[in-house]
């Protein structure tokens, strides 16, 4: 029974809101964000006596072999609990992330109008508010950064505090792109190039070059899609997994920081110093190719606290430098360390199942494109910036997936003509349209909209409540605020 004028849409519409503007100051928070979301949606999918059935589609059935190989590398890995316990947590991620989507999926056309207003209504708040920043030399980032002095590693300055905000220009950039959707399917074209534009003069204002290199190349990447035709996906797909399958060898041949004229070079330390971190990477899977050293062990592997090329620091590394700090800062290299060949097989096999689910399911040709565009966006930071099982990043991917769907509207149905539905079928959807239809007859019945407002924000605040406990109880929490270390980078 519906006690309150409260649907799933209003959450999703609530979590669009504040997303972005979360994103710029507090990223990591966007776990307890997606798993606020998912149990309020469980909980209201509840009280409107609705079951909530999970399909088992490509890519969820990827995605959970990958969770199987996790689990499994417990027999092997170098810390057996710590590795379990990871691919339980990504379990976990992966559940709420699948509630959101569907949700997202099945969202009603009315329902659908609310979700896109919030969405909209945040993005254009978390661009005011980095324009803000942008003007007046960080203002609110030093002020909420000086709240936590312990967490802050970095000394005082405009361009130090800027290297906060990077995590949020990677989830503003991957959020551009369901925004520049809403944009295009209402018809305001001109409004999406000039979001894409905006977005790009932002972020290269506050120096995200990995940003700005992943929000542009998403663009060409669009821009190619849409020039074949939908007629050079299988070529991309094909590409991709070789790429995967190869990267080791292919890391080898980089070149190598110990030659005097790279040493000696004035290239970016930052960049030297993840050559290295990918050639440590590629030895050290060289040791383990089958199975790799277990899930999330990349930072528990012999050697890679000492300096690059070993303890007398051959390459000339700061004495402090790390072979390999936390992670190899590509997804492809960690899948390869951390699961050997299953992990590269099943993350090239999740790449393959995700383009072919947007081939399948969105029909017009500039969305198809833009689509491609995001998960080039979103690729670029899984093999430049970070790690492939970060919980506040795999929540920014689940979460900008959600608000994509939604606002891509209604998929093309996947049938053709003549196709005989299996039994059941055509109960089962007359059942799913008479709730939809019931529920929609009880929001167009609600309060004014003060009182849905109302609704709204405490239902949202309720559930991240919820969220904020199960995760006290789990032991994931945040205690300061972007704690960054000059040489490991964001712990």
């Amino acid at each position: 029974m519906q006690l309150f004028p409260i649907h799933t849409w209003h959450i999703l519409a609530a979590a669009a809101l504040v997303t972005p503007a979360v994103a710029i100051y507090t990223p990591k928070t966007l776990t307890a964000v997606m798993v606020a979301v998912a149990i309020a949606v469980y909980f209201v999918r509840v009280l409107e006596s609705r079951r909530l059935a999970l399909p088992l589609d490509r890519v969820s059935a990827t995605l959970l072999a990958i969770c199987g190989v996790g689990i499994a590398s417990g027999l092997w890995s170098v810390d057996p609990a710590d590795s379990v316990q990871r691919a339980v947590k990504l379990a976990g991620l992966l559940l709420c992330g699948t509630v959101i989507v569907l949700e997202a999926k099945r969202m009603p056309g009315h329902g659908r109008a609310i979700f896109e207003r919030g969405f909209a209504l945040g993005l254009g708040l978390a661009i005011l508010l980095l324009v803000f920043e942008w003007f007046s030399g960080l203002a609110l980032t030093r002020f909420i950064a000086d709240l936590f002095p312990e967490g802050r590693l970095l000394p005082t300055g405009t361009i130090a505090y800027g290297l906060l905000l990077k995590p949020a220009m990677a989830v503003l950039a991957t959020l551009t792109w369901p925004g520049a959707i809403l944009l295009w399917r209402r018809g305001h074209r001109l409004g999406a190039a000039v979001l894409l534009v905006v977005m790009l003069v932002l972020l290269g204002q506050f120096e995200s070059r990995a940003s700005t290199v992943a929000l542009l190349g998403g663009f060409l990447f669009a821009a190619l899609i849409y020039l074949l035709r939908g007629k050079g996906w299988t070529v991309i797909a094909g590409l991709i997994v070789v790429g995967v399958m190869v990267v080791p060898f292919a890391t080898s041949a980089l070149v190598n920081p110990k030659v005097p004229e790279v040493a000696g070079s004035p290239a970016n330390p930052s960049y030297l110093h993840r050559l290295v971190i990918w050639q440590f990477a590629a030895e050290k899977i060289s040791e383990r190719p089958v199975l790799g050293w277990g899930l999330g062990m990349s930072r528990s592997i012999p050697g890679g606290d000492d300096p690059p090329g070993g303890k007398d620091n051959p390459y000339g590394f700061d004495p402090n430098t790390q072979a390999l700090p936390l992670h190899p800062h590509n997804a492809a290299l960690q899948l390869w360390l951390e699961l050997g060949i299953p992990g590269a097989m099943l993350g090239a096999a999740l790449v393959v199942a995700v383009l072919m689910a947007i081939r399948r399911t969105v029909a017009d040709r500039v969305l198809n494109a833009a689509c491609f565009g995001l998960v080039f966006t979103a690729g670029v930071f899984a093999l430049l910036s970070f790690s492939t099982w970060q919980s506040w990043w795999l929540s920014t991917v689940w979460l900008t997936a959600a608000f994509t769907v939604a606002v891509l509207g209604p998929a093309r149905a996947p049938a053709t003509e003549g196709a005989t539905a299996a039994p059941g079928t055509a109960d089962t959807l007359a059942d799913v349209s008479a709730a939809d239809g019931a529920v929609g007859a009880l929001a167009s019945r609600a309060g004014p909209r003060r009182q849905e407002l109302a609704l709204v924000v405490g239902g949202f605040v309720l559930a991240m409540v919820i969220a904020e406990i199960a995760l006290r109880l789990l032991g994931i929490s945040y205690p300061v605020f972007h704690r960054l270390e000059s040489l490991r980078g964001w712990a």
